[in-house]
């Protein structure tokens, strides 16, 4: 699966897509284009969900339109990870973009 931006990769050295944030419970930080695959697979686990809405699989395609719309509106796409673990992603955008401020997190 291919990335075509570095906007979420941690070694592009901008500071508000690489912050980690760690706690005793897991660990929340911008995917990697290494990780799309875990992507996938995190969103594999949700079909039961996705089978509610307009488009019932998921697909590489799929991650790589929300990492599209997430870019567009100045979002940051992180995963959350549980024992070295992706279990969910989360989506975030600012107050300072053309989206309304917002938080979208899957965990299945």
């Amino acid at each position: 699966m291919a990335m075509h931006n570095k906007l979420y990769d941690q070694s592009d050295n901008k500071a508000c897509h690489t912050r980690v944030i760690q706690n005793p419970y897991f660990i929340l930080k911008p995917i990697k284009e290494t990780e799309l695959d875990l992507v996938l697979e995190v969103y594999r686990q949700c079909e039961d969900f996705l089978s509610l809405g307009p488009v019932p699989k998921a697909s590489e395609q799929m991650v790589l339109d929300d990492l599209q719309l997430s870019e567009d509106y100045g979002g940051i796409f992180c995963g959350i990870w549980i024992n070295e673990q992706m279990v969910g992603v989360v989506d975030t955008c600012s107050a300072t973009t053309k989206a309304t401020p917002s938080m979208r997190i899957s965990r299945c």
